[in-house]
């Protein structure tokens, strides 16, 4: 799994720095509404684990290929609804959108 991950949901998107800051991020009641991927475009789930309390944590599905177009084009959308989209370079590839959108979003 290659940090970041990138968290959708209802067309926002959030980045998490780590697994740690995404499981102290995310409500455990949110974790069925959100589309879930790493860096490279790998598919993720979000589950429920107990450990003295309820904690999200983030696991590969098994059998997935990887999917950077997916990626690509989920951050695109975000970002295209932004008022950064004047910045957006016709030619970027995924890892200049996840450079870009780490630099003006942030990480949640």
């Amino acid at each position: 799994m290659k940090m970041p991950i990138f968290v959708f949901d209802d067309g926002d998107m959030d980045i998490f720095e780590s697994i740690d800051s995404l499981s102290k991020y995310i409500e455990p009641y949110d974790i069925d509404d959100n589309i879930v991927f790493d860096a490279d475009g790998l598919k993720l789930t979000l589950k429920l684990v107990e450990r003295g309390r309820e904690l999200v944590a983030v696991e590969e599905l098994n059998n997935v290929e990887l999917a950077p177009e997916v990626l690509f084009s989920l951050i695109k959308n975000f970002l295209l609804r932004t008022k950064f989209r004047e910045e957006i370079q016709e030619e970027a590839d995924l890892a200049a959108l996840i450079r870009m959108s780490i630099e003006k979003i942030g990480y949640s």
